[in-house]
């Protein structure tokens, strides 16, 4: 799996520290954000039009939303982490989420 990363990305940093924790070794490809725009030249925008990082590549698959991201590390490494998709369960890794998009808001991501 490959992240397109920048390290002070909050968003970056989610998709990291879920990839640790579940024990995935990424292939991290640093991007040159700020000030040299990397995430908005051919290459990347290819992957992502929105200009925008994290980007995961995993063979086919390109997620480009670290919550996303945070899903499909859980449900690829340890699925356990998600539940038997109970309601409560559901919304219990709903509400994990959003706070986790919550706290990278606030970090200025």
């Amino acid at each position: 799996m490959k992240l397109y990363d920048y390290v002070l990305s909050p968003s970056c940093y989610k998709a990291r520290l879920m990839a640790a924790l579940a024990g995935v070794k990424l292939d991290i490809r640093p991007v040159d954000f700020h000030p040299g725009a990397e995430h908005r030249g051919p290459e990347l925008m290819a992957l992502n039009p929105a200009g925008s990082i994290p980007i995961l590549e995993d063979g086919d698959l390109v997620l480009t939303e670290s919550s996303a991201m945070l899903v499909y590390l859980a449900a690829k490494a340890a699925p356990q982490w998600l539940g038997n998709d109970t309601a409560a369960e559901a919304a219990r890794v709903q509400q994990w989420l959003s706070f986790s998009h919550r706290l990278t808001a606030s970090l200025g991501a």
